[in-house]
């Protein structure tokens, strides 16, 4: 083999292995923001469910202190 076919094949092999890293980045790009997304909509989800028993307690503690307030104490 003279030395341009062997430059030729080293520029190949250089070239694919850039695109294959380049695909292997996207995929963990793509895999990464999905995650992402998930533990967003997670995150959202808990701190709904924390504020509705918030609003649950809160609820029920107004409740007793009116029921409270109508007892008459003689």
């Amino acid at each position: 083999m003279d030395k341009a076919a062997i430059l030729k094949a080293l520029i190949i092999a250089i070239m694919i292995y850039y695109l294959v890293k380049g695909i292997l980045y996207l995929l963990m790009w793509q895999v990464l923001s999905k995650i992402e997304e998930r533990n967003k909509e997670r995150a959202a989800k808990a701190k709904e469910m924390i504020m509705e028993k918030r609003r649950l307690r809160d609820e029920e503690e107004a409740r007793l202190r009116e029921e409270q307030k109508k007892r008459k104490y003689y």
